[in-house]
């Protein structure tokens, strides 16, 4: 789907689906029946209130985060370097733009419009 897609009186086409992806998209939902995809940023957990001193450091700056107290998201794979961010993997959620785009090419599979 794109921006356009969503005007008045658009009409989008029904791409084309083979089968080989919707085998795909089947089994990856194994035997969970949902997906999962890797989340671009976490956040911390909630701490409650912080110090009332600023953190005046510059490990945060180009972080987006403030401190271990901030709950803004980061990126997992790319964390601030101080005590205690490391870096991970990014973790595992079901993601709601990844489901829908999923969902459409399944439905766009057994429902195809001429």
């Amino acid at each position: 789907m794109d921006f356009p897609d969503l005007f008045t009186g658009a009409v989008m086409a029904t791409p084309t689906v083979p089968e080989n992806e919707v085998a795909t998209l089947l089994n990856e939902l194994g035997t969970r029946n949902y997906w999962t995809s890797p989340v671009p940023e976490i956040v911390n957990p909630y701490q409650g209130d912080g110090p009332t001193a600023p953190y005046t450091g510059t490990a945060y700056r180009s972080k987006h985060v403030g401190d271990v107290y901030d709950t803004s998201p980061y990126p997992a794979d790319n964390p601030p370097e101080v005590p205690p961010y490391v870096k991970k993997d990014k973790p595992q959620f079901i993601v709601t733009a990844e489901w829908i785009r999923r969902m459409g090419r399944l439905i766009a599979f057994v429902a195809p419009v001429a």
